[in-house]
This record gives structure tokens, C-alpha cells and sequence, in this order.
């Protein structure tokens, strides 16, 4: 039988404990994936961010407009770069996710439940030890809303 990989959450999601993130669902500026970018004027609030009824979602906070800019810091240890790190996302529909201020992840569409994606090698070098900017676009045309 294959050994499972042994996941850990740097960041939970709101299926297992809601984190506290930064949005806006106002342009933000075009440097707003820099991790020097201030956004603590930002209203802060708790993962999943969308509409009740979204499949599967859990609704931390609610949010029904076309666009949404989400940031927070995560903090690394050397032993959590040298893991096999992954992302564990619900979206609803496209959505870009920057680490330290570079693309790292595009996904589009939908998923109608939390699925456990493999980082690129080129996205998990992004990671440093300390402190990590995560920076989270998200585009809706219709229908559901992300968790």
C-alpha cells in the first residue's frame, strides 16, 4: 500500500480553520503583489471569501462583486521550504496567486470542492525562510461565488 504524503497546513483553509486575510474589492494599484505593499488599511477578514450556496464552500466572509484582491504573510521555516509544499484551494472562477511578489500560480474555471494542488518547482523556490507574502487575485463572471 503507498505511503500517503504527510500534509501540513502553513496557511488552513476554511474547510479546517479559517485564516485571516487582508482584501479589497477595489483595484488596489499595480504594485499591490509586492511584499513591501502596505495593506493593512485593508478590512480584514476570514477565509472563504464568497456567497452562500457556493458547493462545498465554507463562507467566511462574504463577498459578491466581480473582483477580489486578497494578502497576508506567512511565516517559513527552513524545514517547510525543503517539504513538498502544495496548495490547497476551492475557486470560483479565476484566480492568480503571487508569492513574494511573482506569478505563481494561475488557475481558471471553477472547482466544487477543496482539491490539494502540487506547486511548480519554479513557485516553491519563491518561498524563503521568515517571512512570505502571499497575494491572491480572483476574477468572478457568474454563477457561484469562491470559498
Amino acid at each position: 500500500m503507498p505511503k500517503l504524503p504527510l500534509v501540513i497546513e502553513v496557511i488552513k483553509t476554511a474547510a479546517t480553520e479559517p485564516s485571516t486575510w487582508h482584501y479589497t474589492i477595489t483595484f488596489p494599484g499595480e504594485n499591490w503583489i509586492n511584499p513591501t505593499f502596505d495593506v493593512t488599511s485593508w478590512p480584514s477578514g476570514n477565509s472563504g471569501f464568497g456567497t452562500a450556496g457556493t458547493p462545498n464552500a465554507t463562507i467566511g466572509t462574504k463577498w459578491s462583486t466581480s473582483d477580489i484582491w486578497l494578502a497576508r504573510e506567512v511565516q517559513l521555516t527552513q524545514a517547510d521550504l525543503q517539504s513538498n509544499l502544495h496548495w490547497m484551494e476551492h475557486h470560483d472562477e479565476d484566480t492568480e496567486i503571487f508569492i513574494n511578489g511573482q506569478m505563481a500560480v494561475k488557475f481558471t474555471g471553477y472547482s466544487v470542492n477543496y482539491e490539494l494542488k502540487a506547486l511548480s518547482e519554479t513557485a516553491r523556490s519563491l518561498f524563503k525562510p521568515g517571512l512570505n507574502r502571499i497575494a491572491i487575485y480572483c476574477h468572478q463572471t457568474g454563477g457561484g461565488m469562491p470559498g
